[in-house]
């Protein structure tokens, strides 16, 4: 018996994705999870989403059914298919290889659309999503906003102020990177920024219902973050999190709201090239050798490369590793992936507190395959000769040192905004 799946509309791009599919499997050997098990391929997995949607999408499935590859999921498929859609990151490598310009893992975040129509989704990543609209982690969060709110009062900072930048804090920053978002504020004084930080968390890592494909949560969430934004009326809003945040808040929001919100979003370490470029930002030596490494939202995504690069460059011996810009090798973490693991999970749930035997064996399995997924990306880092690996996303920090860890190699990443501040003698 077939369950009520609901099946999402489709963009023109999307009914593109959908059967111009050549199955060449050209673009297998840039996911991460090919590199788990073939059954991960992403063709494989955007055709289990494509078998769904041709149910609605195309006349012969509409019509023939299983005979052309069309079939509604039954209860006992559901399992199968959730496991599929969580092997899948979002990092845009398989768009970026197809010789006919199709992104297979928009078709699998498609499935995580559906799947969460019949309640089927990670529980940690539902209940955060739920958390997010309904601003229920501002409690949960009170004591480490009470915190920074101290530490900007030591600084000189300004809270919910009008101000040319605000620095954007989302629960996710002040979860794994309270001092990196003390670092940040110390590098921009420094800088003679006119900062303030939000009266309030913006958000635990928004949009988070985009992990699960609640769509209308994310929209409820930008509508929020964006009207709250505009109140203080910024020219530039600084990001740290170079994750689907970075990519959602900078370039999909005026789409989904149909408007181009009134300022520009910036990651932070654009703004600091652009003070380094215009020879405010001096950066002391580092002695150290260091690589960076790419966040596929950051760098795919949003084509921001040479900056990081040049600023590194400037402070420390700099190696590239030897694959960069659209060559690198995911880490395997993103799209909520590595939020479902180990310290991750730990910490994400000290605020949505889901019982982790709910999905014990899915927790399970997800985990294990994160953990082969990495290693790729750590030889490779690991080939540079580098200690230090720089970056710009929690998910790729978390990754890369998880990975170092479980591999044996003396690696360590840190936000990039740690090490400028290091490089500067502030941290």
């Amino acid at each position: 018996m077939t369950v009520a799946i609901r099946i999402p509309v489709l963009t023109a791009p999307e009914l593109h994705y959908l059967e111009a599919c050549i199955g060449c499997a050209a673009c297998a050997a840039s996911c991460p999870y090919f590199y788990v098990s073939e059954e991960y391929s992403p063709v494989d997995k955007a055709e289990a989403a494509r078998r769904i949607l041709r149910t609605k999408y195309t006349f012969a499935g509409r019509i023939l059914g299983p005979l052309v590859g069309a079939k509604r999921p039954s209860e006992k498929d559901l399992d199968r298919l959730l496991d599929i859609a969580y092997r899948c990151t979002g990092c845009g490598s398989c768009y970026e290889t197809c010789t006919v310009g199709i992104y297979s893992g928009g078709l699998v975040f498609r499935l995580r659309e559906m799947l969460t129509s019949v309640n089927r989704a990670p529980a940690l990543l539902q209940k955060l999503s739920e958390m997010e609209t309904s601003g229920g982690y501002y409690e949960a969060l009170k004591e480490k906003w009470q915190k920074l709110v101290e530490e900007t009062g030591r600084l000189g900072v300004k809270v919910g102020a009008k101000t040319e930048v605000l620095l954007m804090v989302t629960g996710a920053d002040l979860l794994v990177g309270f001092e990196t978002v003390v670092n940040a504020l110390k590098v921009l004084k420094h800088l003679g920024v006119d900062v303030a930080i939000p009266e309030r968390p913006l958000g635990i890592r928004p949009p988070a219902g985009y992990l699960i494909g609640d769509t209308s949560s994310v929209k409820k969430i930008l509508e929020d973050i964006v009207g709250y934004i505009e109140k203080i009326s910024p020219k530039t809003v600084i990001l740290l999190d170079g994750s689907y945040v970075y990519k959602y808040l900078r370039f999909e929001a005026s789409a989904i709201l149909g408007k181009k919100p009134g300022f520009e979003v910036k990651h932070i370490v654009e703004l600091l090239y652009d003070y380094a470029k215009a020879g405010v930002l001096k950066l002391g030596k580092v002695e150290e050798k260091v690589t960076w490494h790419d966040p596929c939202y950051l760098s795919r995504w949003g084509g921001v490369k040479k900056e990081p690069r040049a600023l590194l460059a400037s402070a420390a011996e700099f190696v590239e590793a030897p694959k960069k810009y659209g060559e690198v090798a995911c880490t395997g973490g993103g799209g909520g992936v590595a939020m479902l693991h180990g310290k991750q999970f730990e910490l994400y749930n000290s605020i949505a507190r889901v019982d982790p035997s709910q999905q014990g064996e899915f927790l399970k399995k997800l985990s294990a395959d994160f953990e082969k997924a990495i290693s790729r990306r750590i030889n490779e880092l690991k080939a540079t000769g580098a200690k230090t690996v720089i970056t710009a996303c929690w998910d790729c920090i978390y990754s890369i040192n998880t990975g170092a860890q479980l591999s044996g190699v003396e690696l360590r990443a840190v936000h990039i905004v740690d090490f400028i501040a290091k490089a500067l003698g502030i941290s």
